[in-house]
């Protein structure tokens, strides 16, 4: 019941006639790119050969069903998000670290990530005969189309321009590593929310972006910080500086105080289950990850993994770095903090998923791209490598990771 009141209200919010046609291309689109993905995954298959067909064959022996097409998008770290969606958190030590006892190791890891999909997840769950695979895969194959038709609409309000908005759309959905946007990752749900919140900010629905600005508390330890460029924005779109009046400032009440008590409420949860209100940044630190200058997280090691990733983080840096005019203070500080704070944990690692969501990129590239004659021939080339990217998650590298 939950997706089609979403779906419900994104739709009063978009103007239905002049969008619709860019409407079906985006929703379109997507149902390639996951059919793209499937594709992908069954050529090595249908050629009998290849590492990927190796690995089938081994995992086959071992009647684990990794490698088929249902669990498809479900890896790496997918799975603590089932563990959490069905057997919920479960009361334990963080002390000291369990592994190599495999049971209590992921018992702790569950506490990294946060609550709010699998609990989504879980509720299509409840349904006769709908087990989590089932759940997850329709819950990512709708937030993914959710999240891009929000940053259309955000697009179209913030360029005025439906066909630049269209464009930028395609870039976010195109981009290298943009598939984490489909898979049972907290990227297609976290982007969603996040635009809903700027949505409500820009529309004034206070009520709702009480609700949003929750959820995404809820979603990924990051959330809480959101409400930094969620101020800014506000202040950018309603204040006067020149007559700043209190009652004037009393929306920002509606996302604040519910971020701020939504973030209480779990810390005490957490503390109750682990004896830390932090539980989640207590296994940060068990996993090795400490606090460090975030720029030594780049170029580390010299493993080919780890060099790319540094190069792309490097290459989104300089970016907005020179496209500082043309970005909101807000989205500034909605880039930085999401750039900065993963580095500054000691690694590079995720960066390149930690990136996808940060959707002022994708506005600001659309907005180039739309200039171009040439733009259909360079989208084509982004999505050959969102593809290579792809690749990498089918047959589980740690570059996915």
């Amino acid at each position: 019941m939950l997706y089609p009141i979403i779906f419900g209200n994104v739709m009063k919010l978009m103007n239905i006639n002049e969008s619709k046609k860019y409407i079906f291309r985006i929703v379109l689109i997507a149902l390639l790119l996951k059919i793209g993905y499937i594709f992908l995954f069954c050529i090595p298959f249908w050629l009998g050969k290849g590492e990927l067909y190796e690995r089938k064959a081994r995992y086959f022996e071992k009647k684990e069903n990794l490698y088929t097409i249902s669990h498809l998008f479900h890896r790496n770290d997918s799975g603590f998000y089932q563990d959490i969606a069905e057997n919920q958190y479960t009361p334990i030590s963080l002390d000291k670290w369990a592994y190599p006892n495999l049971k209590l190791y992921y018992q702790q890891g569950k506490y990294a990530f946060f609550p709010f999909m699998p609990f989504l997840i879980s509720v299509g769950m409840k349904l006769p005969g709908v087990d989590f695979i089932s759940s997850a895969n329709i819950f990512s194959f709708i937030i993914s189309i959710l999240g891009f038709l929000l940053f259309f609409f955000l697009a179209q309000n913030y360029f005025k321009n439906n066909n630049i908005a269209y464009v930028s759309t395609l870039a976010l959905m195109l981009f290298p590593f943009h598939f984490y946007f489909s898979m049972i990752y907290t990227e297609g749900i976290f982007l969603a929310l996040l635009l809903m919140c700027f949505i409500c900010i820009n529309k004034k629905l206070w009520y709702w972006l009480a609700l949003f600005s929750s959820c995404l508390v809820l979603t990924r330890a990051n959330g809480i910080i959101m409400g930094l460029p969620f101020l800014i924005y506000f202040l950018e779109q309603y204040i006067d500086y020149k007559n700043i009046k209190i009652k004037n400032l009393l929306p920002v009440l509606s996302f604040a105080l519910p971020m701020f008590l939504t973030f209480i409420i779990y810390a005490f949860f957490q503390y109750e289950q682990t004896g830390t209100y932090l539980a989640f940044s207590k296994v940060q630190e068990l996993w090795s990850r400490e606090f460090t200058f975030p720029l030594t997280s780049l170029f580390d090691t010299g493993d080919w993994r780890n060099q790319i990733r540094s190069f792309y983080v490097v290459f989104f840096m300089l970016f907005a770095i020179v496209s500082y005019k043309k970005i909101p203070l807000s989205f500034q500080v909605l880039i930085w903090i999401n750039l900065l704070l993963p580095l500054a944990a000691g690694s590079n690692m995720s960066m390149p998923r930690f990136i996808s969501v940060l959707f002022p990129f994708s506005l600001i590239i659309g907005w180039h791209f739309s200039k171009l004659k040439l733009k259909y021939i360079i989208l084509t080339g982004l999505t050959i490598l969102h593809f290579w990217s792809f690749y990498y998650w089918i047959i589980s590298d740690p570059f996915s990771y």
